[in-house]
């Protein structure tokens, strides 16, 4: 899980292609950028601790992840906090999660285009 993209380009400043060579950040890499002093996203900093303190009690209600498959690769659509929060703490035992996986069909919706905040038809 660790080595799929999230959605996030930019953490507080720190951009995901200058930082580390991708468009977006790796879920691994997730947390260590929001620590850094010169990453500016509180808020995401903030949400992502307290998903991990909820994890780590087990109260984390809902494990369901969204990822796609699109002509980028396979990234996180939805969850990317959440599946950030599981992987820091399932690291060293593995976990089942309930995934869904949209795949983009020619002639439906470009599933680039919802990534990148706009629905595209092909």
């Amino acid at each position: 899980m660790g080595q799929l993209l999230s959605t996030f380009a930019n953490l507080g400043g720190l951009v995901a292609m200058q930082e580390a060579g991708r468009p977006t950040f790796l879920v691994r890499d997730v947390r260590a950028v929001l620590e850094r002093p010169d990453c500016t996203d509180v808020d995401s900093r903030t949400r992502l601790a307290g998903l991990i303190e909820t994890a780590r009690s087990g109260g984390l209600s809902d494990r369901t992840l969204t990822i796609a498959l699109s002509d980028g690769g396979v990234v996180f659509v939805d969850g990317n906090k959440c599946a950030a929060a599981i992987y820091e703490t399932a690291r060293a035992t593995p976990i089942r999660l309930p995934v869904y996986l949209l795949v983009g069909t020619a002639g439906v919706i470009s599933l680039d285009g919802v990534l990148a905040g706009r629905i595209v038809y092909l």
